[in-house]
């Protein structure tokens, strides 16, 4: 029991630094300017094991990401994601075709198989930030690309909130507040509420952006809500794009 509860104290612990920018793996620059207080100076790999290590880490994310926990889900209560609903293996495809119940494990799974690889590669071996950053994104890429399912996978966006809860907790909340409003505001309008949760998705990365760049946030985090972006952006484009399609069949031909 003793031993459960201080793991469980080292996690929030770690979960709890990266908040406030104390990220393990940095140290400070040295320099007394007024910038140098807002960011500190990530180390890099610095030999040969550390750098194989951060690949390997970076690999594990992937693979990690992978694994379509809603799309096993969905087999085993006899649901296949790729045929129902939006054809999405994610959780809110599960959520609404499979239940609630296991939309919502889903949706956990999801976010921890990015949070878990993160947490291994800072919290637990001690790599940079960037190589933590890189391989959260690695986690979302394997999630859009998944290898065990010929590379046809969700839209990560659990698995990005999972990340994202993790690397950067309290602009995330911003960004939370702010998606989930938007994406409200989109299922309430009948011509894309399909979308909604795409659309809030990517208002909320639009607000973590733009708060990762112009709050003083380290560099690796910065990087990483850029790059998880463009990475959103790419596997959500279809999407958008039949959005934009469907918008003007029903809005701009009548009027011509």
């Amino acid at each position: 029991m003793t031993a459960c509860t201080t793991t469980t104290a080292r996690v929030l612990r770690s979960w709890i630094r990266f908040g406030k920018r104390s990220i393990s793996g940095e140290r400070p620059c040295g320099s007394r300017s007024p910038k140098c207080k807002r960011s500190l100076c990530p180390r890099l790999p610095t030999n040969s094991m550390e750098t194989a290590t951060a690949i390997g880490m970076v690999v594990l994310g992937y693979l990690s990401g992978s694994i379509l926990t809603c799309q096993l889900i969905g087999r085993k209560i006899g649901v296949d994601l790729y045929r129902v609903g939006t054809r999405n293996p994610g959780a809110a495809n599960l959520y609404r075709n499979g239940g609630r119940i296991y939309g919502i494990i889903g949706f956990v799974l999801d976010a921890a198989k990015g949070v878990i690889p993160v947490f291994l590669a800072n919290g637990v071996l001690g790599l940079s930030p960037w190589v933590a950053a890189l391989v959260g994104i690695a986690a979302i890429a394997g999630h859009d690309w998944p290898l065990y399912f010929k590379f046809h996978g969700g839209r990560g966006l659990s698995t990005s909130i999972g990340v994202t809860a993790y690397l950067l907790f309290q602009p995330f909340l911003i960004a939370l507040l702010v998606g989930t409003f938007v994406g409200l505001i989109a299922r309430g309008i009948p011509a894309i509420r399909g979308y909604a949760i795409p659309i809030g998705g990517a208002a909320g990365f639009l607000v973590m952006l733009i708060i990762s760049t112009y709050t003083g946030e380290p560099a690796p985090l910065v990087f990483y809500v850029f790059a998880a972006s463009v990475v959103g952006l790419i596997r959500n484009l279809p999407p958008f794009l039949r959005l934009v399609r469907e918008w003007e069949k029903t809005y701009v031909s009548p009027r011509l």
